[in-house]
């Protein structure tokens, strides 16, 4: 009870400690604004005339004169538009100290609360069979967490732990080969397909056919008149899109790792791959753990 009190009053003032720079702010950036865009009409405009009468003023010598007269509407325009950048300045700092307000505040309820806080609420705790989607905007950083989890990008502060390990203690060779990852554009190389299957050929054929089957590429994978030693020319073009989903996909059944992560597998595929892969994942790897990263619900909550 007590917490959430004082989790209340703390909302509150971050609430009015937000809304007051920007009660000033936005009056005053209005005003600055229409006045620096009054002021920069005659900039442009003596510009374009002095361009068209660029000869007129050699011919008369006035250069210096055009120039003196260009330099004043640009300091002119100066004096509203520099007072704009303040006025943004101000409110940044202001906005970044409630940010710190905020940060300290949330330790704070971290630590007084670390008895009853589950570690999920304080960070990213993923169980054993525990399925994780992670949801954002463009550009939110899902994509760059999946690429910390493989060591792609080093982690400049804290620790990312699998089993009670830290995953910085271990090699790159033997972190990445117990990850697998279905990404948003299948990669695929030249070669045969049971070479992009199986690149280390650590497979028998009955387990690559199985995987085919259960990613449902069997039945065109029989068609081909080379089976599995059908040629996949660079980055797969002579497959299409879904067909090259389907292969990353039965290249992770294959490989049976313990945790799996889906880069918007399903983003560029069309309805019918997509309910494939889901329908595969949902009866194939649920005993894993995975995390679903993608900008879109739907696909998330499928899975």
């Amino acid at each position: 009870m007590f917490m959430g009190s004082m989790f209340n009053v703390v909302g509150s003032c971050v609430v009015i400690l937000i809304a007051t720079p920007l009660r000033f702010y936005v009056a005053s950036s209005r005003q600055l604004k229409r006045l620096e865009s009054v002021s920069r009409s005659p900039v442009y405009t003596h510009f374009n005339e002095t361009l068209l009468g660029t000869s007129v003023i050699r011919a008369f010598g006035e250069q210096e004169r055009f120039i003196r007269e260009s330099d004043g509407r640009v300091d002119h325009n100066q004096k509203a538009y520099y007072p704009s950048i303040v006025a943004n300045r101000w409110l940044a700092v202001r906005l970044e100290f409630v940010g710190n307000c905020i940060v300290m505040f949330a330790a704070l309820f971290a630590v007084m609360a670390r008895e009853s806080l589950s570690p999920g609420i304080m960070g990213l705790s993923i169980s054993y069979a525990l399925q994780v989607g992670i949801v954002g905007r463009t550009g939110a950083g899902k994509s760059s967490l999946t690429l910390g989890l493989f060591r792609i990008i080093e982690a400049c502060e804290g620790e990312i732990h699998i089993d009670g390990v830290n995953i910085a203690t271990l090699g790159l060779h033997e972190l990445r080969s117990r990850i697998t990852i279905i990404p948003q554009d299948p990669v695929l190389f030249s070669g045969s397909l049971r070479m992009n299957l199986d690149p280390f050929d650590g497979y028998s054929d009955e387990e690559v056919w199985r995987a085919l089957e259960l990613s449902h590429l069997k039945s065109f994978v029989s068609g081909l008149p080379d089976k599995l030693n059908h040629e996949c020319s660079e980055g797969g073009e002579n497959l299409s899109l879904g067909q090259r989903q389907l292969v990353c996909l039965a290249r992770a059944l294959l490989r049976k790792t313990k945790i799996l992560v889906l880069d918007e597998a399903t983003a560029a595929v069309d309805l019918e791959t997509d309910n494939l892969i889901q329908s595969t994942i949902r009866t194939q790897i649920y005993p894993l753990r995975f995390a679903v990263v993608g900008s879109r619900m739907f696909g998330q909550k499928a899975i």
